[in-house]
């Protein structure tokens, strides 16, 4: 098998639909916190376990750009050492607050992709979760599009390379 075939090989079974990929992630008092604090946001949850603890959630939570922000870093991580990579869009639904405490799977599942000429690369789609491994309950559902940019190698075969002369 030549390099161009493996790498071809390589990169059809990295995007292949129904490929899943995902990390563990343990949401701390102290990382929620750190997270808050670097973010800016100033809700007593994040930052107060007396208030917190006497609040509907009965303990500090993750801000939303927490849970939201590191569930994306799974799908970048993932994908972007194979090829360049950036995101189109995600659509993100908060199910459940994320506590301190709470053990998590960020787990992401390709369900589509398609070759894009006019961006010069292939637009992957992806369903994701934060999923608590004690309950098995999910605390945010999402849906995100990626585009990872052409390279010899994941270009489609029958696909020519776009001419550098002008049209007549």
């Amino acid at each position: 098998m030549t390099q161009e075939s493996e790498n071809q090989a390589a990169s059809a079974k990295t995007f292949a639909i129904g490929r899943v990929v995902s990390r563990r992630y343990a949401f701390t008092a102290e990382n929620i916190k750190a997270y808050a604090e670097m973010a800016g946001d100033t809700n007593p949850l994040h930052h107060d376990p007396e208030l917190a603890t006497a609040s509907r959630f009965g303990e500090i939570i993750a801000a939303a750009a927490h849970s939201t922000g590191v569930l994306i870093s799974v799908a970048a991580d993932k994908f972007a050492r194979n090829g360049e990579s950036v995101g189109l869009g995600f659509n993100l639904t908060l199910r459940r607050a994320v506590k301190a405490g709470s053990v998590t799977d960020l787990i992401w599942k390709i369900t589509g992709k398609e070759w894009s000429d006019k961006l010069g690369g292939t637009v992957v789609e992806l369903a994701g979760e934060i999923r608590d491994i004690n309950s098995n309950l999910p605390l945010l559902l999402a849906e995100g599009r990626m585009l990872v940019l052409s390279t010899p190698e994941t270009q489609p075969r029958n696909t020519a390379a776009p001419s550098s002369e002008p049209a007549s």
